[in-house]
C-alpha cells in the first residue's frame, strides 16, 4: 500500500495471497499509517472482486465490504489490465527490492524477522517524506476503537474422528463436539474453531493440502471412556516425543493401556508441557506410574513462598537453646 500524496509506503510479507492476507495487510497498514484513507484504489484480484461489471462497477468480496464498513473508506477499481492507473504502487514492488532487500543474497531467519526489517525501512521512508506526510496524515480518518478481525468465517462439521476440515486441511477439536456444527475463523497464521462465542480449538495455520493438525489434549475425554484408544491415538505423533516413549513402554506391560491413559489424563490438571517434563523426570529416576508422575508434577509446580517479615514490635526474644542436656540421655541409652 502507498499513500498517494506523500508517497509513504507500507510493505508486509505473507506466505500466501489468500483473502486472509489481504485483510490482515489492510489492518496492519492502517495501524502503520495511524489512520484511514478516504479512498483506496485496487486492481481486480479475486480476493477483492468476485465479479467485474461494466465500467468501474464491481461486486466486491463480502469480507472486503465488511472491512470497509469497519474502517469507513471508499473503494475504487482500476480498469482491467491497466496497471498504469496505479503505477505508484506497481513500481513500489521493484523499489522495495532495490532499496530494502539488497543484496539479493541477504536472508532472514524467519518471516517475522523479515517483516521487522520491512517495517523499519517503511519508517525511514516516512521520515524521508516527513513534510508531505505531515500534510496527508492530517486528512486521515481516525482508526475504529476495535480493529477488524482479518479472518474468513465458515461453518464446519465435526467428524467422528473429532476433526473439522478447513481449506482441505483437517484440524482436531475436543471429542465432546463430535457430530456438532461449529464455526471456523481462518487467519493467515492460525485457525480458530468456535462453539457460539467460545473458542474450543486454536491451531497454527497449515497450507499443506490433505494434511492433518492434531492436538493431544483434545482426545483426553475419549481416553477416560476408552483407555485402549490412548495407545493408538494419532495425536501422539504431534505431541512431545516423551509421550510416544511412555506409550511404547506401556505396550509391553500388563494392563499398560490403563496406566498410560491415567498418565495422559493428568494433562487436565497440569497441562501437556508440565506433564511431559514430569514424565522425563520419571523416566530418568525410576518407574512411570500415574501416582509417581503426579507427585513429580506437583513437586515441579511447587514454589517456596517468600519469608514473612515480622514487625520489630512483635518480635519475641528467645534464649539460645541449650542442647547439652541431650548428652546425658545419650549416655544413659548406651
Amino acid at each position: 500500500m502507498r499513500a498517494k500524496a506523500s508517497k509513504v509506503p507500507f510493505v508486509i510479507a505473507f506466505t500466501t495471497e489468500r483473502l486472509e492476507a489481504l485483510l490482515a495487510g489492510h489492518v496492519a497498514a492502517f495501524e502503520f499509517f495511524g489512520g484511514v484513507f478516504r479512498e483506496v484504489w485496487y486492481d481486480n484480484p479475486k480476493t477483492a472482486v468476485t465479479k467485474i461489471l461494466a465500467g468501474p462497477h464491481r461486486i466486491e468480496h463480502e469480507r472486503l465490504s465488511a472491512l470497509r464498513a469497519c474502517y469507513l473508506f471508499d473503494s475504487s477499481f482500476c480498469t482491467p489490465a491497466r496497471g498504469n492507473e496505479k503505477g505508484s504502487v506497481e513500481n513500489l514492488v521493484g523499489y522495495v527490492r532495490r532499496n530494502a532487500l539488497v543484496p539479493h543474497t541477504r536472508s532472514f531467519p524467519s518471516l517475522d524477522a523479515l517483516n521487522v526489517h520491512l517495517q523499519a525501512w517503511c519508517e525511514r521512508e516516512r521520515s524521508r517524506h516527513g513534510a508531505e506526510w505531515a500534510i496527508e496524515s492530517a486528512a486521515l480518518s481516525d482508526l475504529p476503537p476495535h480493529p477488524f478481525s482479518p479472518s474468513v468465517s465458515r461453518p464446519v462439521v465435526v467428524g467422528k474422528t473429532s476433526m473439522v476440515t478447513v481449506d482441505r486441511v483437517r484440524y482436531s477439536v475436543p471429542v465432546t463436539y463430535v457430530g456438532r456444527t461449529l464455526r471456523s475463523e481462518s487467519f493467515v497464521d492460525r485457525v480458530e474453531v468456535f462453539d457460539d462465542s467460545s473458542c474450543v480449538a486454536a491451531h497454527s495455520r497449515s497450507y499443506n493440502r490433505g494434511g492433518t493438525v492434531l492436538e493431544l489434549v483434545h482426545y483426553l475425554d475419549a481416553f477416560e471412556r476408552k483407555p485402549r484408544a490412548a495407545l493408538s491415538c494419532a495425536a501422539l505423533g504431534s505431541a512431545d516425543p516423551v509421550f510416544s516413549t511412555v506409550r511404547d513402554m506401556a505396550l509391553h506391560t500388563p494392563d499398560g493401556h490403563h496406566t498410560f491413559a491415567k498418565v495422559l489424563l493428568l494433562a487436565r490438571e497440569f497441562g501437556l508441557e508440565s506433564l511431559a517434563d514430569a514424565l522425563r523426570s520419571a523416566l530418568n529416576t525410576g518407574s512411570v506410574t500415574p501416582e509417581r508422575v503426579r507427585q513429580l508434577a506437583l513437586n515441579a509446580a511447587h514454589s517456596t513462598p517468600a519469608p514473612i517479615r515480622v514487625p520489630d514490635s512483635l518480635l519475641i526474644p528467645l534464649p539460645e537453646a541449650d542442647i547439652a542436656c541431650y548428652d546425658e540421655l545419650a549416655v544413659c541409652a548406651s
